[in-house]
């Protein structure tokens, strides 16, 4: 196995990892902001930081720095805007936007 194909297989395991993560935790938080709790909505304020800051961001800048893809700022930003600003953005975390974006750029 050389050093790309082990790059490639990290970059598409981490993808798939935030999309299942995505998956749960985004119609999650948009549950909470629909309840009308303010302790909920600043849970799901929250959990949407960490997300972006612990797994998203780190995970983006690894891909940049190894597919010199900028491209792909153009694909998952507006998603991750659109999602974190709209209290039921969250539903859209269920499209799997990390894996299919890697495997378009990888294959």
């Amino acid at each position: 196995m050389t050093l790309n194909d082990i790059i490639r297989k990290n970059l598409i395991s981490g993808a798939k990892r935030i999309d299942w993560i995505d998956g749960f935790l985004g119609p999650a938080t948009a549950l909470m902001y629909l309840t009308g709790s303010e302790e909920l909505k600043n849970m799901a304020y929250i959990i949407n930081i960490g997300e972006l800051s612990l797994l998203k961001a780190p995970f983006i800048i690894n891909y940049l720095s190894k597919t010199k893809d900028l491209t792909s700022i153009l694909y998952w930003l507006p998603k991750e805007i659109f999602a974190n600003i709209n209290p039921v953005g969250g539903f859209l975390d269920i499209i799997p936007t990390y894996i299919s974006r890697v495997a378009y750029k990888l294959k």
